[in-house]
């Protein structure tokens, strides 16, 4: 982590910011790392569901898979893993197959939480 970083926890619920670090170039946190936490929470919009659907061109690598199969296999682990926005048009490669967001709700986009709703269809 460096200075200037963001991450979120609490299945998405909380977001974080690293306002300093030593060493000043940052590193990774380790059992021994003290975390010292202050000011306002940051707010973020959490998104209540997204759409993210395969572009044609990975259809080839999905044979056999129905939607539930890309939001368990693909989708879901991307989104645990995600901690910056997302808006509809940007285009993921989730295990070098492309998803694009097609619908986020609120309409604006936002942050991925726990409590997200996967659409794949």
């Amino acid at each position: 982590l460096r200075q200037g970083d963001e991450f979120s926890g609490n299945g998405g619920r909380a977001r974080f910011r690293v306002v300093a670090c030593e060493p000043a170039e940052g590193g990774l946190p380790d059992a021994s790392t003290v975390v010292l936490c202050e000011g306002e929470p940051i707010e973020r919009t959490l998104l209540r569901s997204i759409t993210m659907l395969p572009l044609e061109t990975s259809m080839a690598l999905l044979v056999g898979k129905d939607p539930s199969d890309l939001a368990r296999e693909f989708v879901s682990p991307f989104m645990e893993q995600r901690s910056a926005d997302l808006v509809v048009g940007q285009i993921h490669n989730l295990q070098g197959v492309q998803f694009k967001v097609v619908g986020t709700q609120p309409a604006n986009g936002g942050g991925p939480c726990i409590d997200t709703q996967i659409n794949t269809r």
